[in-house]
């Protein structure tokens, strides 16, 4: 008799998600590993439960919560969700995001087997559906990747894991930033995270006009900052190698947010693309399987 499948939590932060939540959760529900629950966490008091019912997405796996407060925050959200999971795998997943049908079925027997795992991801403009590029060339090899080499990547890559690796959760007190705070803490616990080089997830970018960046940077400076006093000071529970990765990593960050400020590309990953930072779609192989998902009619949901 065979063995039962592990559980898979995949945890969906929502806020101010009306427009996408729809196109992610349908993402997450088609998976070919069936053995899964989705669990959408509101940050804005919206009933995504309604909103989700209506585009005929009602079922047993879906579950639901809120945040005590509307903008308690992506950190506390994603903790409220994994207070909840029920999987000993934990996948994380924008609520402007898409999984590719197969990511958790290529990705769970390397969880089993190593702790933690993840793929690269295709980057695609929002409104346009415009391809910008992956975070790795896409004709790189499989790898087993430290935390200096999940350091180095210029986009954000989502991990999934062993929940035993999860046990501090994502920090509350650093932003944006919680999410590679805990990736890292995750490999570092690990035996190395499993790196697929084709892409099954899609991360979708929004554009930023000119006048809006300065604030924008000034809040990215902040957690930056906050992030960098934290890991000086030894709270962040991670090792010395880590935490001075880590810091590394947050001071080519904040230089980033600056020179973009300046900048005439219309996304963050379009000026990361022109500084070589992340793969340009024309500079790679052809490969028909990682081409971006059709988009669901997120309308409906309206």
């Amino acid at each position: 008799m065979s063995k039962p499948r592990p559980l898979v939590s995949v945890i969906v932060p929502a806020r101010d998600a009306s427009v996408y939540l729809t196109r992610a959760v349908s993402s997450a529900l088609a998976q070919t590993y069936h053995r899964l629950e989705v669990i959408v966490v509101s940050d804005d008091s919206e009933d995504y439960r309604g909103q989700l019912r209506r585009a005929g997405l009602a079922e047993p796996r879906l579950r639901f919560a809120s945040t005590p407060r509307p903008g308690s925050g992506l950190a506390h959200a994603r903790n409220i969700g994994l207070s909840l999971a029920r999987g000993c795998i934990i996948a994380s997943l924008s609520a402007t995001g898409v999984f590719y049908p197969t990511r958790l079925e290529q990705l769970v027997p390397r969880v089993l087997a190593h702790g933690a795992a993840s793929d690269n991801v295709r980057i695609v403009e929002n409104a346009t559906h415009r391809v910008i590029g992956t975070a790795r060339p896409l004709n790189c090899r499989h790898a087993v990747w430290s935390t200096l080499d999940y350091g180095s990547m210029a986009a954000p890559v989502s991990l999934v894991a062993h929940r035993a690796l999860m046990a501090d959760g994502w920090d509350e007190r650093i932003g944006w930033l919680s999410e590679l705070v805990t990736n890292m803490r995750v490999i570092e616990r690990s035996d190395g995270v499993q790196m697929l080089m084709q892409p099954l997830h899609v991360m979708y970018a929004t554009a930023r006009p000119p006048g809006s960046r300065p604030d924008h940077v000034r809040r990215m400076a902040g957690d930056c900052w906050r992030c960098t006093e934290l890991a000086r000071h030894g709270a962040l529970s991670c090792d010395d190698t880590t935490r001075d990765a880590l810091i590394a990593i947050l001071a080519q960050q904040l230089a980033l947010y600056r020179f973009f400020a300046d900048s005439d590309a219309p996304t963050f990953e379009d000026f990361l693309v022109r500084r070589g930072m992340l793969s340009h779609p024309r500079c790679q192989a052809s490969d028909a399987t990682t081409t971006p998902p059709p988009t669901p009619d997120v309308h409906r949901a309206a």
